[in-house]
């Protein structure tokens, strides 16, 4: 059986190694999903980190070569006045970062914190 923190710290090693900025980026938005969500649980999936509430995925932390990006899985439905979310998708949206002070600025908490409903 694959212990989840192992794999989230392996994962967070592999960010690391890609980019310095892009782990900070990433510890950060983890840290906010944790702290706003009670009865959280995360892993590594897809490729990135996964949080499900209630066993049901609620959104993600994925890296790319040159951006971070938030994944929300009911994005469609949050209210957007900024026009901040990316996607087409039916649910889900997104948020690409390509530097931590976007991380407050792209106004990430606000989004996670809907994600948590």
């Amino acid at each position: 059986m694959v212990d989840y923190s192992e794999a989230i710290e392996a994962h967070l090693i592999a960010v690391q190694k890609h980019s310095f900025e892009f782990h900070d980026i990433v510890v950060r938005i983890r840290s906010m999903f944790l702290g706003t969500c009670s009865g959280l649980t995360e892993t590594v999936k897809y490729g990135g980190i996964v949080f499900l509430k209630k066993k049901e995925l609620i959104g993600g932390i994925f890296v790319y070569r040159e951006h971070v990006s938030v994944e929300f899985s009911q994005g469609a439905s949050f209210a957007d006045p900024g026009s901040i979310l990316e996607g087409k998708g039916k649910c889900r949206r997104h948020i690409k970062l390509h530097g931590l002070e976007e991380v407050e600025t792209r106004q990430v908490a606000d989004f996670i914190a809907r994600a948590c409903g």
